[in-house]
């Protein structure tokens, strides 16, 4: 019995130290409210939403760097890359100037655990926005970050507050930040806040189902004009796991609110360009470093 127990001290201790190499906070529109277990070191997703009139196909790649600890200070990279690409059925002048949409970000995610179980943390994030017709300046990188207390209520619930410096919808402004993450039991997890939710459920090591809701949004730089394009999307999403920490995903969501328009730079509204909404199927993988689920 004594073995079996250190044994499973030491795997607990192992993937600890795993999750501390490969931690990732979140990026522009990224999973920024989530439980460490049920985050993505990698993950390479497709999405695609078809209408009668318009279509929209999204590639995603996300990954991160090994954390750097130094004593009760954390800090960890990542980088991702989104390309949009946009296809109309009914011409229209600039049509050609956004069908192709391009999302270079990085991340920076610093933690610093105070004695008394709290932590101040922060999240700082440049990224570069524009459509494939741009010429890349350094002054169109553009910062967002936020900076939030966390500490956990109880062995099962972790509460955060603080204020971001955040772009949505096309605006740039300070937002306060409020965040509720935890689990009920060993296979069902919950995160709750701003700009992502979910509730997952294990139905066993192989299957993993989840309801999600997320703003998803970016705005392009202005050369001279610029598209600006948000949802806010809920839906369903399924992971068939390989092994303990690579998964297949499927996902289906639709947007219960969607804005697409191209405007000047001083948000004057040149042509509105939102359309019927639909269903978006997504197909990815992902790497979770964290997951550790026993197959009995």
């Amino acid at each position: 019995y004594s073995s079996l127990f250190l044994m499973e001290e030491y795997m607990k201790t192992f993937f600890y130290l795993l999750s501390f190499i490969f931690i990732v906070y979140g990026q522009v529109n990224g999973d920024v409210n989530v439980l460490n277990k049920d985050r993505s070191s990698l993950l390479i997703q497709s999405m695609q939403s078809s209408h009668s009139l318009f279509r929209h196909r999204k590639l995603t790649v996300r990954t991160s760097l090994p954390a750097i600890q130094i004593k009760r200070l954390m800090m960890v990279h990542q980088f991702g890359a989104d390309i949009h690409q946009f296809r109309y059925k009914t011409y229209f002048p600039t049509s050609e100037q956004f069908e192709q949409v391009h999302n270079f970000n990085y991340s920076l995610f610093t933690s610093f655990k105070l004695r008394n179980a709290w932590s101040i943390n922060q999240s700082l994030s440049a990224f570069y926005i524009a459509s494939s017709a741009n010429t890349f300046h350094f002054k169109d990188i553009k910062i967002n970050g936020n900076i939030f207390a966390e500490s956990p209520i109880n062995k099962q619930f972790i509460f955060s507050f603080g204020v971001g410096y955040q772009t949505l919808f096309g605006k740039t402004s300070i937002v306060p930040t409020l965040h509720l993450k935890g689990h009920l039991q060993k296979k069902l997890s919950f995160a709750l806040g701003l700009p992502n939710s979910y509730i997952k459920y294990d139905l066993n090591w192989q299957h993993t189902i989840a309801i999600i809701a997320a703003i998803n949004d970016f705005e392009t730089v202005s050369k001279p004009n610029k598209l600006v394009y948000g949802s806010v999307d809920i839906g369903l999403k399924y992971m068939f796991w390989l092994n303990t920490h690579w998964a297949l995903t499927t996902q289906l969501s639709y947007p219960v609110f969607q804005t697409h328009k191209i405007s000047t730079d001083h948000n004057k509204v040149l042509q509105d360009l939102t359309l019927p909404t639909c269903t978006t199927l997504g197909l990815g993988i992902q790497f979770n470093p964290f997951r550790f689920f026993g197959r009995s």
